[in-house]
């Protein structure tokens, strides 16, 4: 949803402090029918983390997270698990805690949430078991495939450390190792995999920022 803040600028109001980038806040908005952007009347912070906004790497990695959600989140209607999980998402990198792996758990929450995880217990077109380490994967059905539904030699082959670690992203356990080139990799999975399952183009502007910081 997207609310207007009249005079947040301004000295004395009722606004300041509490519209921060990465802020946690409880607000008040007038509806009026046929308008896009709401007025905001009242806002009271509830916290504002001050670590990610002091430190740019850890600041990029609360961005992007943000960025996702708003991006592949279509609807007005409220998603608590995904609130929930955005606000520890949050406190976790303002704790010191790994903001790649953060990160990657919060992008598979969202694909749990909006009903599009990826496949990759078995085959997503037959069911199958899959029994290859390293097997192909179809970015159209959403997961992996088994050799014989997987013969189309345009399909690229998900490398063993990676379906690991997806695998384990899927169970809320951590890859290990997770290396930065790993990392990279499975946030690319899982924008790709947003990007084709919910018919977004969308421009992810505040992972340019992540890459060049992240540790």
């Amino acid at each position: 949803m997207t609310l207007l803040a009249r005079g947040a600028r301004r000295p004395g109001s009722p606004f300041a402090g509490c519209l921060e980038p990465l802020s946690l806040l409880e607000g008040v908005y007038v509806r009026k029918g046929g308008r896009e952007i709401q007025p905001l009347t009242q806002t009271h912070l509830l916290h504002g983390w001050p670590q990610l906004r002091s430190d740019l790497a850890r600041m990029a990695c609360g961005l992007c997270g943000l960025d996702a959600l708003a991006t592949f989140l279509s609807d007005p209607l409220p998603h608590e698990p995904l609130f929930e999980s955005s606000v520890a998402f949050l406190a976790s990198i303002e704790s010191g805690h790994d903001g790649a792996l953060c990160l990657a758990r919060l992008l598979c929450v969202l694909c749990q949430e909006l009903g599009i995880e990826p496949r990759l217990d078995a085959c997503a077109r037959c069911e199958d078991p899959v029994v290859s380490s390293h097997p192909p994967h179809s970015p159209s059905l959403g997961g992996i495939l088994c050799e014989p539904c997987g013969q189309d030699s345009r399909l690229t082959r998900l490398t063993p450390e990676l379906l690991e670690a997806l695998r384990r992203m899927g169970r809320g356990t951590r890859p290990d190792p997770y290396p930065p080139a790993l990392q990279r990799e499975v946030e690319r999975f899982y924008q790709d995999h947003l990007l084709a399952h919910t018919r977004r183009t969308a421009k992810l502007e505040a992972w340019k920022l992540w890459d060049e910081v992240r540790p």
